[in-house]
């Protein structure tokens, strides 16, 4: 039957999330968690694709990562409206972490903005955060695939994974919330990618500027 699986589901999303964010907290990891975190925010993530776009050598490249990221991050929006699924931060025994001590700038500072602001409300599903992360990987290893590079895929995806975990341990999104981020990524990632194969506009292939005549024409 559909809703006990959902409640099935429902439960072991929120058995997993107390698991990580409560059962694995270590004040040694709180650090490295938060900025693996921010990795994943758009003030990383966007000046380095328009660096990618901006450079000769990368810019076929960087127009596939951008277009799948945002791809990815404009249809996350539209389900996140949808689903509407409060974040885990709303259970009172939730521990949701800033930044230790504070940070310079103050409450209103942009560090602060980033580090600092615990995310309630109903917008958890998917994750932001693990939606771009894993749009960027999985278009890095499309792009790598095959090649003596394919290991970069590898190192970004584990960073994407990276990333998506640090959003269950410092408490702002259910594991639920980065499988469904990664699953959209991998949708839009993949359809990306099937479009520049056809379009030719992948790197080292030369870019289609009309359709070949066929032959006898005149």
């Amino acid at each position: 039957m559909w809703i006990p699986s959902w409640v099935s589901f429902w439960a072991a999303d929120q058995n997993l999330y107390r698991a990580i964010h409560i059962g694995l907290h270590r004040e040694f990891l709180d650090r490295l968690m938060l900025l693996l975190t921010y990795t994943g925010d758009g003030h990383i993530q966007i000046p380095v694709l328009l660096g990618l776009v901006a450079w000769p050598k990368t810019r076929r490249a960087g127009y596939a990562l951008a277009a799948g990221y945002l791809l990815s991050g404009g249809l996350r929006l539209l389900v996140k409206d949808w689903v509407s699924r409060p974040r885990p931060t709303n259970f009172e025994w939730s521990r949701p972490l800033t930044w230790p001590g504070g940070l310079p700038g103050g409450a209103d500072g942009w560090l602060s903005r980033t580090f600092d602001v615990v995310p309630f409300g109903d917008s958890s599903f998917p994750s932001g955060h693990s939606t771009t992360s894993f749009a960027i990987a999985f278009m890095a290893a499309w792009l790598v695939y095959r090649t003596e590079n394919g290991w970069i895929g590898w190192v970004a995806c584990l960073w994407a994974t990276l990333v998506g975990f640090s959003r269950v341990y410092i408490g702002v999104h259910y594991p639920g919330d980065v499988v469904g981020g990664a699953a959209l990524a991998g949708l839009c990632t993949s359809a990306v990618y099937l479009l520049w194969v056809n379009r030719g506009w992948l790197p080292g292939s030369p870019a289609r500027h009309a359709s070949p005549e066929p032959d006898g024409a005149q």
